[in-house]
């Protein structure tokens, strides 16, 4: 089974031009969902961990944070998953 990330970099690798337009989100939602959970205050420990694990790269993550308060946050969607990204 191939991966989706090495899916996409294929598609994208094959346009001749550059300029056709390429539905990421379409070719994403192919993949399982993961959830994972963590902890704004631990959030570099977290994301080592999560990202130890060989198959990450077969999997979409759906990211739930854990504010400094011990409560989730609000958010939701592909922008947690950036801002979690950004903060790491």
């Amino acid at each position: 089974m191939m991966t989706c990330i090495f899916y996409i970099l294929i598609i994208l690798t094959d346009f001749p031009t550059g300029a056709e337009v390429l539905n990421v989100g379409a070719l994403l939602t192919d993949c399982p969902v993961h959830n994972i959970i963590l902890y704004r205050a631990f959030l570099k420990d977290n994301l080592i961990d999560v990202f130890k694990d060989p198959e990450i790269i077969e999997v979409n993550l759906d990211v739930t944070l854990i504010g400094n308060n011990g409560k989730e946050e609000e958010g939701k969607g592909a922008g947690v998953f950036r801002d979690t990204l950004s903060i790491f």
